[in-house]
């Protein structure tokens, strides 16, 4: 399925971790393609699974819903997971990797998910899209805009 999205002009591309049995080809053949790469992890995948592959990902994405249909409520029993993949990032100097969360996202949770460590969250909200990283754009706290739906990717 990734050559699939790898055409569409995207800028990165995101896969589950837990959907395939070889991360690492994942991985490489994102990058060969010059894209971002992202690793998402479902509420029941611990850290230490992952934590091996972080020095070749450019986004970790950290799932506060399980995955498979909208309008679930926010896991914030998902946040000692954040804040460990923040220390661990911190301390192995890969602060360049963002860490997102995803999944019951609102103007209340936003908050919460960035004290815990998250930096880039995926906002969704009738027709509007939006992917912020308050802590690229300087702010100190997250700060929520309206723009368009994307149309791809």
């Amino acid at each position: 399925e990734i050559p699939h999205y790898l055409n569409f002009g995207c800028a990165s591309v995101t896969f589950h971790f837990e959907a395939t049995q070889s991360p690492n080809q994942c991985i490489e053949l994102i990058k060969s393609s010059n894209k971002r790469v992202g690793m998402a992890i479902k509420p029941r995948t611990n850290f230490s699974e992952i934590s091996n592959f972080l020095n070749q990902l450019d986004m970790l994405l950290i799932m506060t819903v399980e995955p498979g249909f909208g309008g679930q409520a926010f896991m914030s029993e998902m946040m000692p997971k954040v804040q460990e993949a923040r220390k661990y990032l911190d301390q192995n100097h890969l602060s360049k990797i963002w860490l997102q969360v995803d999944g019951g996202i609102t103007l209340e949770t936003i908050s919460v998910a960035y004290e815990a460590g998250a930096d880039t969250f995926p906002i969704t909200a009738s027709e509007h899209f939006l992917i912020i990283r308050p802590v690229q754009v300087g702010f100190r706290k997250p700060v929520i805009a309206k723009t368009h739906r994307a149309d791809r990717c």
